[in-house]
Order: C-alpha cells, then structure tokens, then sequence
C-alpha cells in the first residue's frame, strides 16, 4: 500500500470495504464468519489509518481533513456495531475538525452538516429521537445556508454509510433500512 498517507488512505479504503461487506453479511470462501467480525476488520483498519494520520500528536491539535474523515469512518464502524459512545466520540472530533477547517474555508461546511447528520443516526439508532429530529434539523439548516449563498453542496448520504436501525414502533420491533429510506432531494 505504500507508507505515510498513501498507506493510510488504502487503509481506510480497506475498511469501508469490510463495512461494507458487514452490512451484506456475507464473505464468501474465507474463515469470516458474520457482520460482528467484518465491522471489527473494518474498524481496526480505520484506527491503523487513523494512527498513521496522527503521527503521535493528540486528536485535539489536529486540523486535518484526513484525520476527520478517518474519524468519521470509525464513528461509522463503532455505529455498525451499536457502540453509540464511540460513535458519538469520533463524529464530534470530526464535527470539530470540519468546522475549524470551515471558518477558512466554507466548502467545508458540507461535512459538517455530514457529522452532524452522522451525530443524529447514533441518535435515532439509540432511540433518542427528538435529538435525532434536532440533528438532522441543524444538518438540512447548513445545507440551505450553503445553498442559499450560491454553493452547490448538497448533503449526500453514503449508502454503504448507513446501518440498519432498530425502532419501535406501536410495540413492535422494526428494522429499518436506512439506505433505502434516507435520501436528500431538492
């Protein structure tokens, strides 16, 4: 894969493979049994990535877009697996990065408005969901704000980014999919 950054990148890119294939469930001809594990394979990935990006300094120095999109997919990972506090951790330290890097530059405010979203699935999947409602709500709000000053940047929702969520509804326990459900249309 490379070293530095380049190693890192493939690592990431690893990982959101291996999540990916946990939401499938499926693995064909290898010893990798069920979603629990291909989350964990991706998961690791992603903190390797996220190690290389630190370079030993702590999370609260850093101003980099590697660094929150490594974030971010381990908040994506930890989400997966129903681990909400780690989720939660890695989306606001995102969340943090983008927007010190948004006051610079304002195209960086599309991934704010994507943490905060992020922020509003750990929510929903915990059912917390007037918290959800307000997370999504400031999302769309960053979202209209860009558009309204002319910048094109449409809140976009990965499909392989988004784990089924667990909701009662009436008494009965529902899975939704959320890819099939959640879309942003103008």
């Amino acid at each position: 894969c490379g070293q530095g950054s380049e190693a890192a990148e493939c690592l990431d890119n690893l990982g959101i493979i291996y999540r990916g294939l946990g939401h499938l469930a499926y693995l064909p001809h290898t010893d990798i049994k069920g979603p629990a594990q291909l989350f964990s394979i991706a998961l690791e990935k992603h903190q390797q990535a996220l190690k290389i990006r630190l370079s030993s300094r702590p999370i609260e120095s850093v101003v980099d877009p590697a660094v929150a999109t490594s974030e971010t997919h381990i908040g994506t990972a930890h989400l997966a697996q129903s681990e909400h506090e780690e989720a939660l951790e890695c989306f606001f330290n995102a969340k943090r990065i983008w927007e010190k890097l948004a006051e610079d530059d304002i195209g960086m405010n599309k991934n704010v408005a994507a943490c905060q979203n992020s922020i509003g699935l750990v929510h929903l999947s915990q059912g917390w969901n007037q918290m959800a409602r307000e997370c999504f709500e400031r999302a769309l709000a960053i979202d209209l704000e860009d558009e309204q000053r002319g910048e094109t940047l449409p809140l976009r929702l990965q499909r392989s980014e988004l784990p089924p969520v667990r909701v009662e509804i009436a008494g009965q326990q529902i899975d939704l999919d959320l890819n099939s459900i959640c879309s942003v249309r103008r």
